[in-house]
């Protein structure tokens, strides 16, 4: 496990220093002896997952779209204090908010409001309108639903927290929005940096890993019946996608129901490392050196250099967003995101000083 960082940065420097996970190496469980199983025991879990009320914010955007934001409504969430700190969670390529309800509770028990940025097509809304599906999600989707959180919360201390292709919607905000980005803390967990690096060699080192994504993100997509009003309209572009067996070459044939003409518009405006250099938020970002999906190669370990408030942490064992551990929460990544939210906050709250 490396912490790197620009020790220029005083507040880094500070969150370095007070906040003590982010020197804890990660220790999987001994059944989660590779990225791939600890992944899989992720997946498992998952099929006991504890269930959550939510409410939905429905949002329809200036174009006709829809996003939605899905607050955590359990008994702890409910009794929090209108001033309680916020952490929303944007989900990860086929996601949703259901999918995060073990993280929302162990931030309710943190004392934060939690919510989850349902991006277009996902959590049961229907496509709409080009733009419609973008696999990274939507920048100015992002931007308008931190200004109904600021709107409704304007004293609340807000983080984002972004899940693999979630990760890349919140470097992409934070970056194009710069020193205009409405919140106090970010998270980047699990990304795949450079898009089309990396799902390029996404395709050439684990092309059956490759295509089953892009099998479950075209069912997602093309198979639901609320989306068929939509896709009939664009058979053509929808007939070529379904050809489609890798991410990289799914995604510039998709370009269009993005709103671009073409695959390389489409990498011009999405590729959240092209917008990284101009964050200006507190952005921590973690990446394991056995993550089957977002591989090691991606990193790019001289961020440090060029975004001066980034902090990369990189372990030894993860996998791609597992993390599990023993005993509560049974999950690290959730651990280490939520300390160093906390620590941020209590740095620019001025309760705590190093």
């Amino acid at each position: 496990m490396v912490l790197y960082f620009n020790e220029s940065n005083e507040e880094i420097k500070k969150v370095v220093a007070m906040c003590s996970t982010l020197h804890e190496p990660y220790q999987p469980p001994w059944y989660c002896f590779n990225g791939f199983i600890n992944f899989l025991v992720l997946v498992v879990k998952s099929f006991f997952r504890k269930e959550m009320d939510m409410k939905r914010d429905l949002i329809e955007t200036a174009d006709g779209g829809f996003v939605s934001i899905d607050w955590a409504d359990d008994e702890k969430s409910h009794n929090l204090p209108i001033n309680a700190p916020i952490i929303a969670i944007l989900h990860t390529l086929t996601g949703s908010s259901k999918e995060q309800t073990d993280f929302m509770y162990y931030a309710a028990s943190r004392g934060y409001r939690s919510c989850v940025f349902n991006r277009r097509g996902h959590s049961g809304m229907a496509l709409t309108s080009i733009p419609s599906y973008n696999v990274m999600g939507n920048i100015d989707d992002t931007v308008l639903m931190v200004d109904i959180i600021r709107k409704r919360y304007p004293g609340s201390y807000l983080c984002l927290a972004g899940i693999s292709a979630g990760s890349g919607q919140l470097v992409s905000y934070v970056g194009r929005e710069g020193d205009n980005a409405k919140i106090d803390a970010a998270a980047s967990l699990c990304p795949a940096w450079d898009l089309k690096s990396a799902f390029s060699l996404l395709k050439r080192s684990s092309p059956l890993l490759d295509r089953y994504l892009t099998k479950n993100i075209k069912k997602m997509i093309f198979t639901k019946a609320r989306n068929q009003p939509f896709l009939s309209k664009h058979r053509s572009i929808v007939d070529e996608c379904l050809k489609q067996k890798y991410m990289i070459d799914f995604m510039r044939v998709a370009a269009p129901l993005a709103g671009y003409k073409n695959g390389d518009e489409y990498m011009k405006y999405n590729n959240p490392i092209d917008y990284c250099y101009g964050n200006k938020t507190p952005l921590f970002i973690l990446s394991s050196l056995d993550d089957n999906i977002c591989r090691k190669e991606n990193i790019r370990y001289d961020l440090k250099d060029k975004v001066e408030n980034a902090l990369l942490l990189v372990t030894d064992y993860g996998g791609h967003i597992a993390y599990n551990e023993y005993g509560y929460p049974g999950n690290y990544m959730w651990r280490v995101t939520m300390d160093y939210f906390e620590t941020v906050r209590l740095i620019r709250k001025n309760i705590v000083s190093v």
